[in-house]
């Protein structure tokens, strides 16, 4: 690394179709990243053959990024050469917010600590036979009474947000 640069050029080609949503077999996350420095600019370029991919190499440009305290500045590495694709195409966890009801700040918290490992599925356990704290217009009685309490609960504006939320960082929301 090298404290002197003072410019940081990303450049970014997406060859495929801007496919918007993640599926389980078909999408590709591939993507290649390389790092250059010619005098006093770095220049990262990502290649990909969709936003997925993409996404992940912005991923991976970030962490090759770190601040330096004593010199007070963002430093790069001097060369990078990175192709980089999952193993597996299901990459998640699972969260019950059932059994303990968790916040949607905490819940996007836990997307953002997904993106930022690659990880693309969140599988949510939303309801179960002894809590069920999600509203639905077609049974509004059913968290009325299968909520822990009407505080926790999560409307139909919360769970749209959550997909959203996850989707534009590469995560598939499941809820079961």
């Amino acid at each position: 690394t090298d404290p002197s640069h003072s410019e940081l050029r990303v450049v970014i080609q997406c060859r495929g179709p801007s496919k918007s949503r993640l599926s389980l077999n078909t999408t590709d996350e591939e993507y290649s990243l390389s790092v250059e420095v010619t005098g006093k600019v770095a220049t990262a370029k990502i290649i990909a053959n969709t936003f997925f991919g993409v996404r992940h190499g912005l991923e991976t440009l970030s962490q090759l990024i770190d601040y330096e305290e004593a010199e007070n500045s963002l430093q790069i590495v001097n060369f990078a050469a990175i192709t980089d694709k999952p193993a597996f195409p299901y990459r998640g966890i699972l969260l019950d917010t059932s059994r303990n009801f968790i916040t949607v700040k905490n819940i996007e918290r836990t997307m953002d600590a997904m993106a930022a490992t690659k990880l693309n599925t969140f599988h949510w356990h939303i309801t179960d036979s002894h809590s069920f704290p999600m509203v639905l217009k077609s049974l509004p009685n059913m968290a009325y009474y299968g909520a822990y309490s009407s505080r926790q609960l999560y409307q139909p504006s919360d769970i749209r947000h959550l997909v959203e939320y996850g989707r534009v960082r590469g995560i598939r929301v499941l809820p079961e």
